[in-house]
Protein backbone atom coordinates (compact mmCIF):
# COMPACT_ATOMS: atom_id res chain seq x y z
CA UNK A 1 0.00 0.00 0.00
CA UNK A 2 1.13 3.42 -0.85
CA UNK A 3 1.06 6.45 1.25
CA UNK A 4 -1.86 8.02 -1.23
CA UNK A 5 -3.64 5.33 -0.63
CA UNK A 6 -3.33 5.80 2.97
CA UNK A 7 -3.92 9.90 2.88
CA UNK A 8 -7.34 8.50 0.78
CA UNK A 9 -8.56 5.94 2.84
CA UNK A 10 -8.07 8.91 5.83
CA UNK A 11 -10.04 11.52 3.86
CA UNK A 12 -12.36 8.83 3.26
CA UNK A 13 -12.81 8.36 6.86
CA UNK A 14 -13.00 12.13 7.45
CA UNK A 15 -15.90 12.72 4.67
CA UNK A 16 -18.16 9.49 6.59
CA UNK A 17 -18.96 12.81 9.26
CA UNK A 18 -20.13 15.17 6.50
CA UNK A 19 -22.14 12.29 4.59
CA UNK A 20 -23.99 11.10 7.87
CA UNK A 21 -24.66 14.83 8.84
CA UNK A 22 -26.59 14.74 5.03
CA UNK A 23 -23.60 17.38 3.33
CA UNK A 24 -22.13 14.54 1.38
CA UNK A 25 -23.63 12.03 -0.67
CA UNK A 26 -23.43 8.27 1.27
CA UNK A 27 -22.20 6.65 -2.13
CA UNK A 28 -18.95 8.84 -1.90
CA UNK A 29 -18.15 7.04 1.41
CA UNK A 30 -19.83 3.22 1.31
CA UNK A 31 -20.00 0.60 -1.38
CA UNK A 32 -23.33 -0.28 -3.17
CA UNK A 33 -23.38 -3.32 -0.42
CA UNK A 34 -21.76 -1.42 2.46
CA UNK A 35 -23.13 -2.05 5.85
CA UNK A 36 -23.68 -0.12 9.18
CA UNK A 37 -23.52 -2.04 12.03
CA UNK A 38 -25.04 0.41 15.15
CA UNK A 39 -26.46 -2.65 17.44
CA UNK A 40 -23.72 -1.38 19.94
CA UNK A 41 -25.63 1.85 20.40
CA UNK A 42 -29.03 0.01 20.31
CA UNK A 43 -29.51 0.43 16.61
CA UNK A 44 -29.66 -2.18 13.99
CA UNK A 45 -27.40 -3.68 10.82
CA UNK A 46 -28.30 -1.72 7.74
CA UNK A 47 -26.91 -3.26 4.52
CA UNK A 48 -26.47 -1.85 1.14
CA UNK A 49 -26.44 1.69 -0.18
CA UNK A 50 -30.31 2.65 0.07
CA UNK A 51 -30.79 1.04 3.59
CA UNK A 52 -28.05 3.17 4.62
CA UNK A 53 -29.74 6.38 2.86
CA UNK A 54 -32.85 5.60 4.11
CA UNK A 55 -31.22 5.19 7.76
CA UNK A 56 -29.03 8.46 7.40
CA UNK A 57 -32.03 10.48 5.94
CA UNK A 58 -34.71 9.32 7.87
CA UNK A 59 -35.58 12.24 10.22
CA UNK A 60 -36.67 10.43 13.31
CA UNK A 61 -33.42 8.16 13.16
CA UNK A 62 -31.56 8.35 16.35
CA UNK A 63 -28.35 9.24 14.88
CA UNK A 64 -26.64 12.53 16.22
CA UNK A 65 -26.91 15.41 13.76
CA UNK A 66 -22.96 16.51 14.19
CA UNK A 67 -20.46 14.05 14.05
CA UNK A 68 -16.77 14.07 14.57
CA UNK A 69 -13.98 11.51 13.92
CA UNK A 70 -10.42 11.22 15.07
CA UNK A 71 -7.45 8.76 15.44
CA UNK A 72 -7.57 7.15 12.48
CA UNK A 73 -5.34 4.03 11.87
CA UNK A 74 -5.05 2.10 8.51
CA UNK A 75 -4.08 -1.76 8.98
CA UNK A 76 -3.06 -4.00 6.59
CA UNK A 77 -1.31 -3.59 2.85
CA UNK A 78 -3.71 -5.84 0.65
CA UNK A 79 -7.39 -5.03 -0.43
CA UNK A 80 -9.10 -5.18 1.86
CA UNK A 81 -7.57 -3.23 4.57
CA UNK A 82 -9.14 -2.66 8.03
CA UNK A 83 -9.31 0.93 9.72
CA UNK A 84 -9.77 1.55 13.02
CA UNK A 85 -10.94 5.13 14.34
CA UNK A 86 -12.93 6.87 16.90
CA UNK A 87 -15.79 8.75 17.25
CA UNK A 88 -17.41 11.64 19.24
CA UNK A 89 -21.01 12.90 19.08
CA UNK A 90 -23.26 14.94 21.30
CA UNK A 91 -26.98 14.03 21.81
CA UNK A 92 -29.44 16.88 21.75
CA UNK A 93 -28.98 17.14 25.30
CA UNK A 94 -25.44 17.90 24.70
CA UNK A 95 -24.09 14.76 26.43
CA UNK A 96 -20.94 14.06 24.63
CA UNK A 97 -21.09 10.37 23.18
CA UNK A 98 -17.86 8.23 21.94
CA UNK A 99 -16.91 4.92 20.84
CA UNK A 100 -14.82 3.51 18.11
CA UNK A 101 -15.21 2.50 14.55
CA UNK A 102 -14.31 -0.73 13.06
CA UNK A 103 -14.04 -0.51 9.38
CA UNK A 104 -13.73 -3.23 6.02
CA UNK A 105 -12.16 -0.23 3.47
CA UNK A 106 -12.19 -1.78 -0.28
CA UNK A 107 -10.86 -0.02 -3.75
CA UNK A 108 -13.62 0.52 -5.81
CA UNK A 109 -13.13 2.01 -9.44
CA UNK A 110 -14.80 5.63 -7.30
CA UNK A 111 -11.88 5.10 -4.98
CA UNK A 112 -11.95 3.61 -1.59
CA UNK A 113 -15.10 2.56 0.32
CA UNK A 114 -16.40 1.38 3.29
CA UNK A 115 -17.92 -1.70 2.90
CA UNK A 116 -18.67 -2.80 6.79
CA UNK A 117 -18.87 -0.29 9.64
CA UNK A 118 -19.05 -1.10 13.19
CA UNK A 119 -20.27 0.97 15.36
CA UNK A 120 -18.28 0.12 19.29
CA UNK A 121 -19.05 2.25 22.32
CA UNK A 122 -17.21 3.43 24.76
CA UNK A 123 -19.41 6.25 26.73
CA UNK A 124 -23.08 6.26 25.98
CA UNK A 125 -25.28 8.84 27.58
CA UNK A 126 -23.06 9.52 30.14
CA UNK A 127 -21.97 5.74 30.91
CA UNK A 128 -18.58 4.13 30.54
CA UNK A 129 -19.09 1.13 27.99
CA UNK A 130 -15.61 0.06 29.14
CA UNK A 131 -12.31 -1.27 26.96
CA UNK A 132 -12.97 -2.26 23.66
CA UNK A 133 -13.25 -6.01 23.74
CA UNK A 134 -12.28 -7.42 20.33
CA UNK A 135 -10.43 -11.02 20.19
CA UNK A 136 -8.47 -12.49 18.03
CA UNK A 137 -6.13 -10.15 16.36
CA UNK A 138 -4.97 -10.82 12.94
CA UNK A 139 -3.48 -7.94 11.85
CA UNK A 140 -4.22 -5.07 14.17
CA UNK A 141 -7.39 -5.52 17.13
CA UNK A 142 -9.98 -6.52 14.97
CA UNK A 143 -12.40 -9.40 15.54
CA UNK A 144 -12.11 -13.14 14.89
CA UNK A 145 -15.03 -12.89 12.02
CA UNK A 146 -12.17 -11.06 9.59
Amino acid sequence: MHDTDIIAIERLIALYAHAADGVVDLAEVFTIDGSFDGRATGGTIHRGLDALRAFFGSPTHPHPSSHQGTNVVVYGDEDPVRVLSKWIVFDPQGRGRTGDYVDRVVRTPSGWRIQERVVVCRSWSGISAGPIQLTGRKSGPFPSSD
